[in-house]
């Protein structure tokens, strides 16, 4: 069980890495496009939004690029706090998101996850629906992870093809890139 209370909030805003910004921009463009498929009863798309959410950003890449920071003791530790508070957030409104189309399983997980002082007696079913914080979708951060993205499945690509093992550190040498390909490998 994980303790969700007692998180501030603001104090964690300018701590936050480019993996946590990044994840929030695409969670509020899922929230516009759920609330906009509920709209249409488009319940196919609210589905498939979700879903898409779900797997290929939240788990395939948010939480892998999460472990180094979680997992470092090199990191600084309002870093990692400010990380866990972001990966417990998006949870929080990925379960809400999810509830209409899956309230069994959503309210079990929401009763589990919530710190028992707070859970007692407190259904998922009484949250707040999660509305679209515009401020919070960054399109640049979007731009820098979607190329550190095509990095690691071109690498990941590679290894496949060549029979590289995972285990087996490569060099990775990037030619003719952009100013904007220099800034983002050395940032990355």
């Amino acid at each position: 069980m994980m303790n969700t209370s007692n998180h501030p909030h603001t104090a964690l805003d300018n701590k936050r890495t480019v993996v946590d910004l990044w994840i929030l921009s695409i969670l509020q463009k899922t929230i516009r496009d759920a609330h906009a498929a509920l709209a249409q009863y488009r319940f196919d798309l609210f589905a498939q939004v979700l879903y898409e959410f779900t797997w290929n950003e939240f788990c395939n890449w948010y939480l892998e690029l999460s472990k180094p920071v979680l997992t470092s003791n090199e990191i600084d530790p309002e870093i990692q706090q400010a990380t866990r508070h972001t990966l417990v957030t998006v949870l929080e409104q990925l379960l809400c998101l999810l509830h209409p189309i899956m309230p069994f399983i959503t309210e079990a997980i929401w009763q589990r996850f919530k710190n028992p002082e707070e859970a007692a007696n407190k259904s998922i079913m009484i949250e707040s629906y999660p509305q679209v914080q515009t401020a919070l979708i960054n399109e640049a951060i979007e731009s820098e992870l979607n190329w550190l993205k095509a990095i690691i499945i071109a690498v990941r690509t590679i290894r496949s093809e060549m029979n590289i093992s995972p285990a087996k550190s490569v060099p990775i040498l990037l030619r003719q890139g952009t100013d904007e390909d220099k800034k983002n490998t050395t940032k990355h």
